[in-house]
């Protein structure tokens, strides 16, 4: 038996032509859509990772805030103990400024100046006194002013005053101690 095809070769081809279309297009959506999924679980994982390493970061960062605040509480402590220190440094240092005042004076002290009272400061001191001249004052404090160890030697006041009944000249001095060096 023969066979006739009653449908035009024509209309066949284009059908297949068709399928092959459709199936190529559906062929690309499907690689497209895996394409698609391979990309999101690529990127999920990447950004796994990243969260991970924040979560990590952010755990050191603690820690080494913690350590920072150790940190500054020894800081804190070094300058504390270094002030300390400095006093410690300063007292020793100035441990025989009375002791070098005293001898000091002694060495510029007029025979006929008497002295009241001596109140010492760490950069200052103020003398009372009782001499039986102006000048003898002066001549005082003009050697008061050529020592090492004074500067700035001023007179508070002067004024006669009668003791035991002998007029003498009562006076007062502010002399700056020199910082030692």
């Amino acid at each position: 038996m023969i066979k006739i095809n009653l449908l035009p070769y024509r209309k066949e081809r284009r059908l297949k032509q068709a399928n092959t279309i459709i199936l190529g297009w559906a062929g690309a959506a499907f690689l497209g859509v895996i394409i698609a999924l391979g990309i999101d679980f690529y990127m999920s994982s990447v950004i796994e990772e990243l969260q991970a390493a924040k979560a990590e970061n952010e755990e050191q960062i603690k820690k080494l805030d913690a350590q920072l605040g150790e940190l500054k509480k020894l800081d804190e402590m070094k300058a504390a103990l270094q002030k300390r220190l400095d006093v410690v440094a300063q007292l020793s240092k100035n441990r025989d400024l009375p002791e070098r005042i005293l001898t000091e004076l002694s060495n510029t002290i007029p025979s006929k100046i008497w002295f009241k009272s001596l109140d010492i400061k760490v950069d200052k001191m103020t003398l009372h006194g009782y001499s039986e001249s102006n000048s003898d004052i002066a001549d005082f404090m003009t050697s008061l002013g050529k020592s090492p160890l004074f500067q700035n030697v001023e007179l508070g006041r002067s004024s006669d005053e009668l003791v035991q009944g002998v007029s003498l000249k009562s006076f007062e001095l502010n002399v700056g101690i020199k910082p030692s060096s």
